[in-house]
């Protein structure tokens, strides 16, 4: 973006309370998406009612929304005895000169927080030259980046052939030795157990694919197509792939929903299936589309689906090993039952070990089929694309033709996982940010959304857990694989981390701890006095449990604001929200084809984001989806709720609304009442004699 009075383009400025604004160096004047300035001001509700307010001396502004590109801003005062501001009518945007932020916040009373901050990170700029840490991010811009994100980008990921030995090496290693262990000092008879699990696990590997097929074709709606029903470029391109790597042509299936995704399924290269959503096909430019097809074929050239077959056998291995242990622990041999407790618990932490370990193998097997992408197309760039708009969702809005169309154009979460373009199940939504007008995408702004990625300590805590890497990373390493090559790399993260991110993860994870430290403090209270035990771990408990919920669904205002200005929030978490209000367009469910999926995907004018309905009970989800989401397809709605981060960004419903009737969600109700109910049950407890 440039600063539309001088004309230098704006820089990327980090404040303290985690959120990125896009300064002029020059002037600066400072641009605020939709809903951003709610990130800074201590008295929320009184902007709203300032931004609401209908000015009869608005008029139409000189400069057009620097985001919107095509609609001319408004210009008015914000707060009486303020400087006129240029708003945009569609997102939100405000567009602030120095004078003008100056002059707002002074009526603020001082509380506009980055002002003074960014005016002096701006004036070091001014007197020192361009820093790196406010350097712009663009496509093929500067190289300068986060120095651990750099070095991290650099690196090859390991030998994939060396770390699939390794890796099973060690799984079938921890999985004889608890055998062994079994066998010994259990006296456990295993051979029967294991031969049936083993013969289970064959028949599903072998079934799994026509399983797989039944299963799409009836609750996804798969469409198996032949190479006349692809693209032609597509076709030739997979033809040359695979006559390159020794494979048959694979079988094409297709599902007609807007999710962009992908994967891929079958015992081996010979019969592998190569699975597109229609969302895919429509979403991406022919050279991505071709890039996420190779990653696909990537998994199926290096027997992925065997060898993660394979490897999954150990955990459940394992896992059964430890269910049958337990079983084994309740007779009345007070020997073989200390033993085979010990065995079961020495088996069920080498399962949850193997797991990781499994998942680990998984992500380095990501890295290679991204690798294989860039090999095979000859541009890493191209696959770093189709992963921000797929993972972020960085792509623009339908364009006209498209929103007058049938209307069966979806963003919604796929549920198949099967070495899927990125991991739908730790992806609780989509989320777009930094459009332009007629769709056109905007890389160089995906920079924010990946910040959280890289710098907030929560997303590795759920890589650990995932079957694949952050999508921030696999974009840097696909940036390195375009440096090798001699390529600009699409996309340079310029941005310095401003400060470490560690206390409030450790703010958050003392407060999930909280219900547990509760329980052992009141169980401690056996030292003190025999009758508060049980009254104490009850009142512990629930004292702790309300103060986890109270932080979890914080009140206050639900300020309205856009999935642009929520994206760039680093500081927030799944239990660390920040309070929203989303206006906008259902575009569709939770779950593509699905008719009893209770979630939605909202659109507003700068992105997507996923919608997360949550009822006390299961069935009343179920009866919400099958008979009211359905309905709100295509309807304007406005919801307010939590927004969270886990890792990709979604909001928890508190309400949603669709023509004038409200519907709400009671989780946060029905917990706090739980803490209050654990707590008054203790107190009587204790004062019952």
């Amino acid at each position: 973006m440039k600063c539309p009075r001088c004309r230098e383009e704006l820089t990327q400025v980090m404040t303290r309370r985690g959120v990125v604004v896009d300064a002029c160096a020059k002037g600066h004047g400072v641009w605020l998406d939709g809903g951003e300035i709610y990130h800074f001001v201590e008295h929320p509700r009184e902007i709203g009612k300032m931004l609401a307010r209908k000015d009869a001396e608005k008029r139409a502004s000189e400069i057009n929304c620097l985001k919107c590109m095509d609609v001319l801003m408004e210009n008015g005062p914000l707060v009486e005895k303020g400087d006129p501001l240029d708003l945009c009518p569609r997102c939100g945007g405000m567009w602030c000169d120095a004078a003008e932020l100056g002059n707002l916040n002074r009526v603020l009373g001082g509380t506009l927080d980055p002002y003074r901050e960014i005016l002096d990170i701006l004036a070091e700029r001014s007197a020192g030259g361009p820093s790196e840490e406010t350097a712009p991010a663009g496509a093929g811009e500067a190289e300068a980046m986060t120095p651990g994100v750099a070095a991290a980008s650099v690196l090859r990921p390991p030998n994939l052939a060396l770390a699939s030995v390794v890796v099973f090496s060690g799984l079938y290693a921890l999985l004889f030795a608890a055998l062994v262990l079994a066998t010994l000092y259990a006296d456990v008879s295993i051979h029967f157990a294991v031969l049936a699990t083993l013969l289970l696990l064959l028949f599903q590997f072998i079934a799994s694919p026509w399983l797989m097929d039944f299963t799409l074709g009836r609750i996804q709606s798969l469409e198996w197509v032949g190479k006349g029903q692809l693209p032609a470029d597509l076709v030739r391109f997979v033809e040359s792939v695979t006559r390159k790597n020794h494979m048959p042509f694979p079988r094409f299936g297709i599902i007609r929903d807007g999710t962009p995704n992908a994967f891929t399924y079958g015992h081996s290269p010979q019969n592998a299936r190569v699975v597109l959503t229609q969302g895919l096909l429509d979403l991406l430019e022919p050279e991505e589309l071709k890039a996420v097809v190779a990653h696909e074929l990537g998994h199926a050239r290096s027997w992925d689906i065997l060898l993660m077959t394979l490897a999954g056998v150990v955990p459940v291995m394992l896992y059964y090993l430890y269910r049958l242990l337990v079983r084994g622990s309740k007779g009345d041999d007070r020997r073989k039952k200390g033993n085979a407790a010990m065995v079961a618990a020495a088996a069920y932490l080498l399962y949850v070990v193997s797991e990781y370990v499994v998942l680990y193998l998984s992500r380095i097997r990501e890295y290679h089929a991204d690798r294989f992408s860039g090999e095979a197309t000859g541009s890493p760039g191209a696959l770093a694309g189709a992963l921000v708009k797929i993972a972020y969702g960085l792509a623009g809005r339908p364009s006209p033709k498209e929103e007058e169309g049938d209307g069966k154009r979806r963003i919604s979460l796929d549920s198949a996982k099967a070495f899927g373009i990125f991991d739908p199940t730790a992806a609780r939504g989509l989320a777009i940010m930094s459009l332009r007008g007629g769709g056109e995408l905007q890389i160089r702004n995906a920079g924010q959304a990946m910040q959280w990625d890289l710098w907030n300590p929560w997303a590795s805590f759920y890589e650990w857990g995932g079957t694949h890497p952050l999508p921030a990373k696999r974009i840097m390493a696909l940036c390195a694989q375009a440096r090798e090559y001699g390529q600009p790399p699409p996309l340079a993260f310029n941005l310095r981390q401003p400060e470490s991110y560690w206390d409030e993860f450790f703010v958050d994870l003392f407060v999930i701890s909280l219900p547990w430290i509760g329980l052992i403090a009141g169980a401690m209270t056996e030292l003190i006095r025999v009758n508060l035990f049980l009254p104490g771990m009850l009142i512990g408990f629930g004292a702790g449990y309300l103060i986890e919920t109270l932080y979890a669904y914080r009140g206050g205002v639900f300020a309205t604001m856009t999935v642009a200005a929520l994206l760039k929030k680093i500081k927030v978490s799944h239990v660390r929200p920040v309070l929203a209000k989303l206006k906008g367009r259902v575009i569709g469910r939770g779950v593509p084809g699905l008719i009893w999926s209770e979630d939605i995907v909202l659109q507003d004018e700068t992105g997507f984001i996923f919608a997360d309905y949550r009822q006390p009970l299961h069935l009343i989800e179920f009866l919400f989806g099958l008979f009211r989401t359905g309905k709100f397809i295509g309807e304007q709605v406005t919801v307010t709720g939590w927004y969270r981060r886990s890792p990709i960004p979604y909001i928890e419903l508190q309400s949603v609304t669709v023509n004038g009737k409200t519907y709400r969600c009671y989780v946060s109700l029905l917990k706090k009442i739980i803490g209050v109910l654990l707590i008054v049950i203790g107190l009587f407890v204790f004062v019952t004699p």
